[in-house]
Parts: C-alpha cells; sequence; structure tokens
C-alpha cells in the first residue's frame, strides 16, 4: 500500500474513532438531560448532533473542529469535577457521570487532533487502534477511580444550618434566612455542570461540582446579601437569590 493511501486510511480511522465519541457523549448527554432535567446538557448533547451532521459537509472538517471545540468543554468541566467528587468522597453515581463524559472526550479530543494531523502525513500502523484502546482504557480507569472512591473516607455529613439546591440553573429556594454570626450553608449541585454559590459583599464563595454536596461557613453581620451563581451566563438567566442575616 502506498503511504499516501495508508495516511488516507488512517486518517478515517481516525474519524471512526471520533465520531463514535461524539455519539456516545451525546448518548450520555441526552440521557442526563432526560434523568436531571437539565436544560445544559440537552442543549450540548443537541451541539453534538449538529457536529455529527457537519462531518458530511464539505469533507467533514467543519465537523472534526465543532466536535474537538466539544470535546474540549467538556472535558474540561467534567474532569475537575469527577476528580473533585473522588477526593471529597462522593458516591458512585456523582462520580461516574463526570468520569465517564470526561474519558470519552478526552478520548475523542485525542481523535479530533490525529484527524486534523493526518490530513496532511503518514503513519505507521495501528495509531488508530492505539487510540480507540486508550479511550476504552481512561473510561474504564475513571469508572474504578469512581468506585474506589466507594471505599474511601466519606465526606462528612453537614453539620446543620441552612440548605438548598441547585437545580435548572436556579437556586433553590433563592431566599434564606440566617442570625448574625458564622453562618454555614450547605449547598448541593444537581444540575450536570458546575454552580457556585457566592456572596461577593461577604468574599464567600463555594463551587460545587455535578452531583455534590459541598459545605461552606462564613461571618455575616445584620443586613441583605445578594448571591449568585458565578459561572458565566448563569446569574444573567435568573441564578441569584437574596441572604438575610437578621
Amino acid at each position: 500500500m502506498r503511504v499516501a493511501d495508508r495516511s488516507a486510511d488512517l486518517a478515517q480511522a481516525w474519524r471512526r474513532v471520533l465520531r463514535r465519541a461524539a455519539i456516545v457523549d451525546a448518548v450520555i448527554l441526552a440521557v442526563a438531560a432526560v434523568t436531571l432535567t437539565d436544560v445544559e446538557a440537552a442543549a450540548i448533547a443537541a451541539a453534538f448532533v449538529v457536529g455529527l451532521l457537519l462531518l458530511r459537509v464539505r469533507g467533514g472538517w467543519f465537523g472534526v473542529i465543532a466536535l474537538g471545540l466539544l470535546f474540549a468543554d467538556v472535558a474540561a468541566w467534567m474532569l475537575p469535577g469527577a476528580i473533585s467528587n473522588i477526593t471529597h468522597g462522593e458516591g458512585f453515581g456523582a462520580t461516574a457521570l463526570p468520569a465517564a463524559l470526561s474519558a470519552v472526550s478526552l478520548g475523542g479530543l485525542v481523535a479530533t487532533i490525529g484527524s486534523l494531523v493526518r490530513r496532511r502525513s503518514a503513519a505507521g500502523p495501528g495509531e488508530a487502534r492505539f487510540v480507540a484502546g486508550a479511550t476504552v482504557f481512561m473510561l474504564v480507569a475513571a469508572l474504578v477511580g469512581g468506585a474506589v472512591a466507594q471505599v474511601g473516607t466519606e465526606e462528612a455529613a453537614p453539620s446543620g444550618g441552612l440548605a438548598m439546591d441547585m437545580k435548572d440553573v436556579k437556586f433553590i429556594p433563592d431566599e434564606l434566612e440566617a442570625q448574625a454570626g458564622s453562618v454555614t450553608v450547605s449547598v448541593r449541585n444537581s444540575d450536570l455542570f458546575w454552580h457556585t454559590f457566592t456572596i461577593r459583599d461577604l468574599n464567600a464563595n463555594v463551587s460545587v461540582p455535578v452531583q455534590a454536596t459541598r459545605e461552606l461557613t462564613f461571618e455575616a453581620q445584620p443586613g441583605t446579601y445578594e448571591f449568585i451563581c458565578a459561572i458565566p451566563g448563569h446569574t444573567q438567566t435568573g441564578m441569584k437569590g437574596t441572604l438575610t442575616v437578621r
């Protein structure tokens, strides 16, 4: 086989790995969108479908680039979330979802780079098979890592104080009351992507990954304080509320 033919075959192999990773990500996100009623997850799943359709247009390079950007975005959000949930001893369900999305997206990102690079150069045999195997390995390792977290030290239960949920890019409830002094808030994120509980006037902030619970303690004097989610765009969609300290 000529070098050019071998390069073309390998480029197509990379493209197949990329396509499969995009399909897996889209399915996981679609399932998460339904089970968590998460609008962001649904939107990103739809974006993956659009990227897959673009693979059929003008040689598919717009689709490759679009999917590569989506893979990078999902990995950037999910990998820190998976690591955070593992280190905090969160449950397997809270760890497995971001870990699976991280692994598949990292594999898809590598396949994206391979597709773009091999467009212009030849490569040795077996490279695409190596990437497919590496993707499977990352997925299994991420899931095993989540399972291992179950036998580690569990995060202490919330010590009391205020409790709230973050769901559908909203705070529930969006009005809190507390006594002046030390205030403790336990915050759960029921959405797929990161949220924060942030009170800028009190320099209070905690970041909460998918399906995780985090606790924040701060000092507050009597007054009314606005809390927001500091993730870009979330406050603008109405993710904010009021803490009244008496």
